[in-house]
Order: C-alpha cells, then sequence, then structure tokens
C-alpha cells in the first residue's frame, strides 16, 4: 500500500474527534493560526460543553464567512489605477455597529450577519458589533434555503433603528485552490502530516493508479443482531 509514499503519506487515517487541532483566523496577520488546547485559556474538547461554546461557535463562524467574502471580486478593494467601471461596481461591508451608530438614514447598506428570530414574529440580524431589527415585508431572496440561525448577506436602507431588507443572499463560496493560495497547506484535519495531504502530487499518482478502489461509510450497522451478520 505504500508504494512509494513517505511516512506521513498515508492512504486512510483514523483521526478522534477529540485530537482534531484547532485553528482561529487572526485578522491582524490574515492567516489561521492553531490554538493550543488545554493550556488553561481553551479547555479540552468533550460532548457536554459550556453555553459559552455555542457562542464561540457562531462567532468563529462569522469570522470565517467575513474573511472569505472581503476577499471576492464584488467585495475586495478597488486596485489604483483600475478601470472607473470596476470600481463603481464594488461593495461595501458594513458592521452592524456602523447602521447603529448612525443619527441619520442610510440608504445603501450591505451587512453580513446571522439570522436570528429573537422575539416571536421578529428577525434579527446579529453580529460580533451588535444586533440589528429587520423588516423583510419586501426582502427578495437568492438562490438557496435561508433559515434561522444562518449567515445571510442583507442589502437594504437602515432608518429609525430597523433595516429595511430590499434583498437576502449566502455569502459568495470560494474554491479550494483560492484558499490554499493564501493560507497554504496546512494540515488542518489532524494526523501525522504536517501539511494538508490533498495537495501530496504521490497522492493524487496514487489515486489515478487505482481507478477501481472505493471508500464505503456504513451506518447504524448493528453487528450483535443477527439480521445484520445474514
Amino acid at each position: 500500500i505504500r508504494n512509494g509514499l513517505d511516512e506521513t503519506e498515508t492512504v486512510l487515517n483514523i483521526i478522534s474527534a477529540f485530537e482534531v487541532p484547532r485553528f482561529e483566523y487572526n485578522s491582524e496577520r490574515k492567516k489561521f493560526l492553531k490554538v493550543n488546547i488545554g493550556n488553561g485559556h481553551v479547555d479540552l474538547p468533550h460532548l457536554f460543553d459550556l453555553p459559552s461554546a455555542k457562542a464561540s461557535l457562531f462567532r468563529d463562524r462569522y469570522t470565517i464567512l467575513h474573511q472569505r467574502t472581503l476577499r471576492h471580486e464584488l467585495f475586495a478593494p478597488a486596485i489604483l489605477g483600475a478601470n472607473s467601471d470596476d470600481a463603481s461596481c464594488k461593495f461595501k461591508l458594513q458592521p452592524i455597529e456602523f447602521l447603529l451608530g448612525s443619527s441619520g438614514k442610510v440608504k445603501e447598506a450591505i451587512v453580513l450577519g446571522l439570522l436570528t428570530q429573537l422575539r416571536e414574529g421578529r428577525y434579527y440580524l446579529e453580529d460580533p458589533t451588535g444586533i440589528l431589527q429587520l423588516d423583510l415585508s419586501e426582502a427578495r431572496y437568492h438562490t438557496g434555503l435561508h433559515t434561522e440561525n444562518c449567515f445571510v448577506l442583507a442589502e437594504g436602507c437602515y432608518e429609525d433603528r430597523i433595516f429595511h431588507v430590499s434583498g437576502v443572499g449566502f455569502p459568495p463560496p470560494e474554491p479550494a485552490d483560492t484558499s490554499r493560495a493564501y493560507f497554504g497547506n496546512v494540515n488542518t484535519f489532524g494526523g501525522p502530516s504536517k501539511v494538508s495531504l490533498k495537495t501530496s502530487p504521490k497522492l493524487s499518482r496514487y489515486e489515478l493508479e487505482n481507478d477501481d478502489a472505493v471508500l464505503v461509510f456504513l451506518s447504524d450497522m448493528w453487528l450483535d443482531s443477527i439480521k445484520v451478520c445474514k
């Protein structure tokens, strides 16, 4: 099975969910840094976490989506000397605190946030800087399934402490190759390899040479049942 592969280039790894490394995005260095778990600042992973872990989950999710959205061509700052038409097609993300701090009407704004229903029949948008009440009566929804507790891009105007939404959509996706170009080939899944095995040319060649090989995932296999064994 090795077939000339290095020791860390294993075809199949079994990694415990409690041993998967944790990374956090550093906005100043614009890269993901590994978190030292169990050092007093970050607790060891366990099945029944504290309530604060839920807030951390959404905060980390927001950070990942925010940095990715800012790199998209529609939101990235215009390059000096670029065509004026290209610059006019750019959009700017605004944090919720910017709208809450505005004394007058903000005609056009785009906000990335968590869609929630804090009160019955009233929807809000949340980000790490604040909470914004929404008026969705005239909102147009782009393709996708928009549910509570999902992150969306909301476009509209802000007036009288209410964000009147004209359009709702999901943050733009980013190809894996583009992400790796920014963050390199660091292994974020765990295991013996220091780099992501997705970028291993040897494993890619091994995969092409064994096109008949398959991986089968089984669920709810009760091997102590006679019916299953048959």
